[in-house]
């Protein structure tokens, strides 16, 4: 099992600082890249679902990038679900 990393960001709180914030950081152990995407957005559809978070990230614990998230409000949200429905 391989550790990666993933950061989930909400929407920044100051007037004119429309640059996400760091909202979590969660290791997730999965075999492969595909199981760890599969698990982080997993864990963002639940988290998505009781706040308004923006986007996620995903590296392996070398700082390798796995996956990055769209940057509108949800947008990772919303390419889970077309991904999840064949889209």
């Amino acid at each position: 099992m391989t550790k990666y990393r993933m950061d989930i960001f909400k929407p920044g709180r100051k007037l004119g600082h429309p640059a996400p914030l760091l909202w979590r950081r969660r290791d997730i152990y999965a075999s492969d890249d595909a199981a760890a995407k599969a698990a982080a957005e997993d864990l963002y559809r639940n988290h998505a679902d009781q706040r308004t978070l923006t986007t996620f990230y995903l590296c392996d614990s070398a700082g390798r990038s796995i996956y990055e998230s769209g940057n509108g409000p949800n947008d990772a949200l919303n390419t889970t679900k077309a991904e999840s429905n064949g889209r």
